[in-house]
Parts: C-alpha cells; structure tokens; sequence
C-alpha cells in the first residue's frame, strides 16, 4: 500500500515575507510576529493576520477529520481554508 504523504514544513509568503516551518501556526507567527485569532470589534474589517489564523484552525480541523477518516468535513474545512486564505489576500 502507499503511505499518505507527511507535511513536513510549510511555506508561508504574504507579500515580500516567506517563512518556512514545520507547522502553520509557527509560519504565521514568523511573518506576521504572533497570532491574531480573536474577533475584531464590530465596524472593523478581518485583517490578513485574522485570516490566516482562520485559514490555519481550518487546516488543524481538517486535519483532524482526515485522521478520523471522516472525508466530507474533511473537503468542508479545505475550502473554508482555501477561502479564508483568499480573503486574507484582499483584506489591507
């Protein structure tokens, strides 16, 4: 049988910062210097770091339903990733 692949390090560039670590919460921390995963106050739109973070717990949860073999929430929390990174490529 094949084994699945193993992520190994991860490549994180925003504009002009690349990071590469071997999980996404220390990639996010190396280029935007810490996390920012609360909710901002009302008013105020998401920030890239806000986003991101949002993109990595999507990953983590998708993670986490692959290794219980649960396929559909697994493609669910990929594209709410996958979307969360988008807006962090809009957001100022």
């Amino acid at each position: 049988s094949n084994p699945l692949p193993q992520l190994k390090y991860v490549v994180v560039v925003f504009n002009q910062q690349v990071s590469i670590e071997p999980t996404l919460d220390a990639a996010l921390a190396d280029v935007f210097g810490g996390s920012n995963s609360g909710t901002p106050p009302p008013n105020q739109t998401h920030t890239a770091a806000w986003w991101l973070q949002k993109a990595s717990d999507d990953y983590a949860a998708a993670q986490a339903a692959l290794a219980k073999g649960d396929l559909g929430t697994y493609q669910k929390d990929i594209e709410a990733m996958y979307q969360a990174v988008q807006q962090a490529q809009k957001s100022k």
